[in-house]
């Protein structure tokens, strides 16, 4: 290892850069934030030694902070942590949107300890650090962790990375927020297509119709929706009637079919007269497999129809 490598400030660059990478990994593993957060926090305590690290969150109509997940308390501590804004340290980061540097929580009256998880712990050397969850200029909740102390030079440079982990947070917040948003929009949208109605981009006025909305997809949508990545409620307004059409290369009796169809519509476009397709050229079209389908043959006649010269298709080239 290099000189440079040695030294315990680029150790601790590399570290902090790890963590954050680590992280941003996990948020976008799921879009379901409950799912993340628990395994941020771990990832936390397991790069920075914090004994116990809290993610709490505001509920805007009741004014209440309340615990979302936690490592190193019981689901019975997490329950006993509920803040009004400006209440102890919590509360008190909520209601300014700043962070809370506590070196030594036994010497912090404010520090109210409602999870009693220190109840059994000597606060004498455990710091406190708090820092606000924001999407822009609105706190939503707080990163929290405690940890021994280190001296304050060490807390600061920990501040600053925890609040570069919580602007993380919230920027995944936010976008789960929009993704949200845009569902329900979708939603309404799919309640007023059901209901035979919609509006014009910028009306006001609602219009009847009678139409039905034909979807097709090569896509294995039930898997998809296993892995979250389709949208339940999408497929079954949509899956009213379904039906499995086999790729062409299982379709072996369709393909002169088709064939004959578009050799008609090009030559017309084209002002020809092609009548027909060569022996040697129609055992071409049934020995190959079509990976791209009906879409690919009828690019393939197309392109047939243009360089024929008479009126037989006698070669036929594929993409």
């Amino acid at each position: 290892m290099s000189a440079a490598g040695n030294r315990p400030d680029i150790r601790q660059e590399i570290n902090e850069l790890s963590l954050l990478f680590e992280i941003s990994q996990i948020l976008e593993s799921n879009m379901d934030l409950r799912d993340v957060v628990r395994p941020v926090l771990n990832t936390i305590s397991n790069y920075t030694g914090t004994a116990r690290g809290v993610i709490t969150l505001l509920n805007h109509k009741t004014g209440e902070i309340s615990i979302e997940e936690a490592v190193g308390l019981s689901s019975h501590q997490q329950k006993r942590g509920r803040y009004r804004l400006g209440e102890g340290i919590t509360g008190k980061v909520v209601q300014s949107g700043r962070p809370a540097i506590i070196p030594r929580i036994s010497d912090e009256p404010l520090f109210l300890d409602k999870t009693r998880a220190g109840e059994n712990i000597d606060w004498e050397d455990i710091s406190f650090l708090c820092v606000p969850i924001k999407i822009g200029n609105e706190v939503i909740g707080t990163l929290s962790v405690d940890r021994l102390f280190t001296g304050e030079a060490a807390l600061n440079e920990e501040v600053r990375l925890f609040s570069v982990i919580a602007s993380m947070i919230s920027q995944a917040v936010k976008i789960r927020q929009e993704a949200q948003e845009e569902r329900k929009k979708l939603l309404e949208e799919n309640i007023r297509l059901q209901e035979r109605e919609f509006e014009r981009v910028g009306g006001i006025e609602t219009i009847k119709t009678d139409v039905r909305i034909l979807a097709a997809t090569n896509r294995n949508l039930e898997e998809l929706i296993t892995k979250n990545r389709y949208r339940e409620d999408l497929y079954y307004r949509l899956n009213v009637f379904p039906m499995h059409i086999p790729p062409l290369r299982e379709r072996k009796t369709d393909i002169l079919l088709l064939a004959d169809h578009f050799i008609e519509k090009y030559s017309r476009a084209a002002g020809k007269n092609i009548r027909r397709i060569s022996t040697p050229a129609i055992d071409m079209l049934m020995a190959y497999h079509w990976p791209g389908n009906v879409r690919e043959l009828e690019n393939c006649i197309e392109r047939a129809v243009v360089m024929s010269n008479d009126d037989v298709i006698q070669i036929l080239e594929y993409q």
